[in-house]
């Protein structure tokens, strides 16, 4: 964990450094990000705090937020009783990844009152309380009952109580850190973990990293070294083994360091810490979040599909045996001709077939008269009969269902978070999922999401656009586009609608084009694949189709290779 109790020490003496800052608004993103404004030294800023499970966090960041229109209850008291109030302390308890703010701020009544508000910056217990001067908690983001946690309660009402500790040794509270290594136990730098508060598996490697050699002469060195140098920050950025790893410090401290960092490459610096904070988490929370919505949303999507299939299935099945129907006419008049000639007792029956004079066996209920076998027969004739069409029509709707899903599927190969909200709404419209009133009454709809279709420009200049869903397909072919454009789109298969917005594009334009509409199709793993393209003009949207459905003639077909954008 890099954002540990060490690299919190030091981001909290940078952002105590701009005190005393002005809360001037407080927001909340949803439910595990915090966002207060703050002004100070004639400069805003935004205070970013996090309680995500992967990426908890606290910083300064010039990131952006969607902000519901209706704040959550935790958002409305923080703005009840701090929201301008003046952040006159930042610190830190022990060195460990929790942080106290002292606030001063006006009660109701209009007197000064000072508030604490704690954040507890741990991983998926992450948490953050606003509690009296007395610590007594008003409210927090997450709630803990005594049924839920029986070492403390975070309840309003309740006093607030720090997380257990591990009784480690603060680091900058010691003289002789050897004393506290067993140095013959191997696995220095889990020790250097279990030993110190606040120092975590990244800092424990960058200190050994300073020396290929570790004795008990030369540790108590490392140490102390290690921790002047974090006395001067250099927050840095670097890759290894191509994962991303940031901390306070260089990880190549001396050029005889340890492998433990090596390769390292792409190592980048940063003025501040909360720079290197909001360079580092930028869009991780929120790609975590897409890729959990999106993965919820591709089940439900693999549900229906798998349910439409059986549904089609047993539709054939009944097809099949409507168009027989008229066999079970035949059986019921030829029963009611040979009724006088034919036993009760007997499951099956052979008549000749006048029609044909050949033999027919015909099955027999005998439990009932041969004339009720044949008004059987007569009413499942009658059935079929009527069933045959509504089966046809169901065949057919459930079969553009199906298409449909597919396309759906298709788009969710490159999304993002509105996307994901547009397709879920495709689904709830089209009937295959259920609105959530509870959710929706709080969403703010965007009107103009269907522009968020992707735009390139060609190596020769023309511009491309390219619909990710059904609702942004539909808005470039039918509204972005002009009847002289060029539209592509991948030959009998699910995929994107693809525009050229020029009436005489190269032949370069027309091959990129084409490649963008394969690689953004369900056959963009293939090494060839088949695309039509033709003129807008020849593009039709049959009237009540649903979002992304149309039919084309006098198509142009070009095998390519399929292609999407970085």
């Amino acid at each position: 964990m890099a954002f540990d109790g060490l690299f919190t020490h030091f981001l909290i003496h940078e952002l105590h450094s701009q005190l005393p800052q002005r809360i001037q608004k407080i927001q909340q993103a949803d439910h595990e990000h915090l966002i207060f404004t703050v002004k100070g030294q004639q400069k805003k800023q935004k205070l970013l705090i996090s309680t995500h499970p992967m990426y908890a966090r606290l910083h300064m960041t010039t990131s952006s937020f969607d902000i519901p229109f209706d704040p959550p209850m935790f958002t409305k008291v923080l703005r009840k009783h701090i929201e301008g109030g003046m952040i006159h302390e930042i610190n830190q308890i022990g060195n460990d990844r929790l942080i106290q703010f002292v606030i001063e701020s006006r009660n109701d009544l209009g007197d000064l009152t000072t508030y604490h508000v704690y954040v507890e910056v741990m991983g998926k217990h992450s948490n953050i309380i606003l509690t009296t001067k007395e610590d007594k908690i008003i409210d927090s983001i997450k709630h803990l009952t005594p049924n839920t946690n029986k070492a403390r309660t975070i309840m309003p009402g309740f006093t607030y109580d720090t997380p257990a500790t591990q009784n480690k040794i603060n680091p900058f509270d010691v003289d002789t850190p050897v004393k506290y290594i067993d140095l013959n136990q191997g696995r220095l730098d889990k020790q250097v973990m279990q030993s110190f508060e606040g120092l975590s598996p990244m800092s424990a490697k960058l200190m050994l990293s300073q020396s290929r050699f570790v004795t008990g002469d030369n540790f108590n060195q490392l140490f102390k070294q290690f921790m002047s140098i974090c006395q001067d920050p250099q927050p840095t950025l670097w890759t290894s083994n191509n994962k991303e790893f940031f901390y306070i410090t260089h990880p190549n401290i001396q050029s005889e360091a340890s492998t433990y960092f090596t390769p390292f490459e792409d190592v980048k610096t940063y003025d501040t810490i909360s720079e290197l904070c909001d360079a580092f988490y930028k869009d991780r929370a929120n790609k975590a979040k897409i890729d959990q919505q999106a993965k919820d949303l591709l089940k439900t999507i693999e549900q229906t599909k798998s349910r439409l299939k059986s549904k089609l299935e047993k539709l054939n099945i009944e097809y099949n045996e409507a168009i027989n129907m008229d066999e079970y006419q035949l059986k019921g008049e030829l029963l009611t001709t040979y009724m006088h000639q034919l036993n009760n007792h007997s499951d099956q029956v052979e008549v000749i077939n006048y029609y044909t004079n050949e033999p027919i066996i015909i099955d027999i209920d005998t439990t009932k008269s041969i004339n009720d076998n044949a008004q059987k027969y007569y009413a499942k004739y009658q059935k079929l009969k009527r069933r045959q069409k509504e089966v046809t029509a169901q065949i057919k709707q459930t079969k553009e269902d199906l298409q449909y899903i597919d396309s759906l599927h298709q788009s969710m190969q490159t999304i993002d978070l509105q996307d994901i909200d547009d397709v879920r709404e495709e689904m709830i419209n089209a009937g295959f999922l259920k609105k959530n009133k509870s959710k929706q009454q709080h969403k703010q709809k965007n009107k103009k999401s269907h522009e968020n279709y992707i735009t390139t420009t060609a190596s020769t200049g023309e511009t491309i656009l390219i619909g990710k869903n059904n609702k942004q397909n539909d808005y470039i072919t039918t509204k972005k586009a002009q009847n002289n454009h060029l539209w592509f789109h991948i030959k009998d298969m699910p995929g994107s609608h693809v525009v050229i917005l020029d009436s005489e594009p190269t032949d370069d334009a027309i091959e990129q084009a084409a490649q963008y509409a394969a690689g953004y199709s369900s056959a963009h793993m293939s090494d060839n694949v088949e695309v039509d393209y033709t003129y807008i003009k020849h593009v039709h949207k049959p009237s009540g189709a649903k979002p992304g459905f149309v039919t084309y003639d006098h198509q142009t077909t070009v095998n390519v290779t399929p292609k999407i954008l970085s």
